[in-house]
């Protein structure tokens, strides 16, 4: 009794191998770009100097900037200024579900066509994490606004 090739056989490492790659991986790649910014943010609040003075209003601006891009949902909670456990880790797991959604979405429009590839995915990502951070940064401009005109 002979078997049947199947009717699609899968290349190794071909078109199909991809596809499933990015669709698989692409959630968790999206978690890369928030974790430069937290490094980011990090490295600006450890290295850059801060005698006193404007210079340190500088650091934090950056470093909350940074801060901002990585955890889209702080400002949501109010991270800012009203701290705490239970908020940092609602922040955190909230932030975690923004970037794995991002990234599973951008695998799944990289995948409309035939032959995908990590270039693919890596501009529909952008194309879903540019707007994100842009209204971040909208928000934390008016957010600045309402503060320092109270």
């Amino acid at each position: 009794m002979s078997t049947l090739p199947p009717l699609y056989p899968v290349v190794p490492r071909g078109p199909l191998h991809y596809r499933r790659r990015l669709r698989r991986l692409g959630p968790l790649i999206g978690l890369a770009a928030p974790v430069v910014a937290i490094g980011a943010a990090a490295a600006v609040w450890r290295f850059w100097p801060c005698p006193a003075g404007a210079r340190c209003v500088a650091r934090a601006v950056v470093a909350w900037g940074f801060g901002a891009l990585a955890l889209p949902t702080a400002v949501l909670v109010g991270l800012p200024f009203n701290g705490g456990t239970i908020r940092v880790t609602l922040v955190a797991v909230t932030s975690a579900l923004v970037w794995l959604a991002v990234g599973f979405v951008a695998g799944r429009r990289a995948t409309r066509v035939p032959v995908a590839a990590w270039r693919d995915w890596a501009r529909e990502y952008l194309w879903l994490a540019v707007p994100l951070w842009l209204g971040v940064l909208v928000g934390l401009g008016g957010f600045a606004l309402i503060v320092t005109r109270a």
